[in-house]
């Protein structure tokens, strides 16, 4: 055998042994929530801390840096919303395994006696075992993982019904910050801060205008945007607009997703 292909090999090995490792490591950072609930919980925490920011006077610099860490967290929220949904869709057996084998990334995975050992004893799920091996913060692999439900089809019937279906972020957002902004349940032209009113323009600015590859778009933009940042250390410029259009485009994907999950979960039961 080669230097090279033993190298390969021994590569392989110890990224399965680290991936199930860290399934384990993960559980004890897991939400007892529902996915949508801890995003929302997590987005309002994150809005607040950028309306608090803009009303005080700091330097632009120190603002641009608190916009970066907020696309950070962004995609964060966004990532693991996506994965624990993901992993809900095996669990209740709407992707079977045999569905997802059709997924080129996935068809190849191989495990050694003493993974499946340590799988077994760890009693470690099949959703968490194939969840590690998607790019949550990849669009293409996002998609390709969700063409298994027909996101594209689903996504575009939401989006033509989505003012009956979808609340509009701002009335969301007051639900979402009972304990931490108390603005809560005045009207929203008195809510104190200017960050929430200029969210709320441009709400009703691109609410109509969004389309599914619109989303996908500034989805697709976002995730380049905080590789640029964390890997490339390349300090951008981050306007008040780029990150609200990014919020809104997270926003109404997520929220439509978990409508389309709760619609195909709800089929599911009436025909036990």
């Amino acid at each position: 055998m080669s230097i090279t292909k033993a190298l390969i090999i021994k590569r392989i090995y110890l990224l399965s042994v680290n991936k199930l490792k860290r399934i384990i490591s993960d559980r004890k950072w897991y939400h007892e929530s529902a996915p949508l609930k801890v995003f929302e919980s997590r987005l309002s925490d994150m809005l607040v801390l950028q309306d608090t920011i803009s009303k005080f006077s700091i330097h632009e610099s120190s603002k641009n840096e608190a916009n970066k860490q907020y696309l950070i967290m962004l995609v964060t929220c966004f990532e693991t919303y996506i994965r624990e949904v993901f992993k809900i869709l095996i669990d209740k057996d709407i992707i079977s395994v045999s569905t997802i084998s059709k997924i080129k990334k996935l068809k190849n995975i191989r495990f050694s006696i003493e993974d499946l050992s340590f799988i077994e004893s760890e009693d470690i799920k099949m959703s968490e075992l194939i969840s590690q091996y998607i790019n949550f913060q990849n669009l293409k692999e996002i998609l390709e993982v969700f063409s298994l439900i027909d996101i594209d089809n689903r996504l575009d019937a939401k989006m033509k019904h989505k003012d009956d279906v979808m609340p509009s972020m701002p009335v969301k957002l007051k639900s979402m910050f009972k304990k931490s902004y108390k603005g809560i349940g005045e009207p929203l032209t008195k809510v104190e801060g200017k960050y929430l009113n200029e969210l709320h323009k441009n709400f009703v600015l691109h609410r109509k205008t969004f389309t599914r590859l619109n989303i996908y778009h500034e989805i697709y933009n976002l995730l380049a945007t905080r590789h640029k940042i964390i890997h490339n250390n390349i300090d951008l410029t981050i306007s008040q607009e780029y990150i609200t259009l990014k919020t809104l485009a997270v926003y109404e994907f997520i929220f439509l997703m978990d409508l389309i999950v709760d619609d195909i979960i709800k089929l599911k039961k009436s025909k036990i």
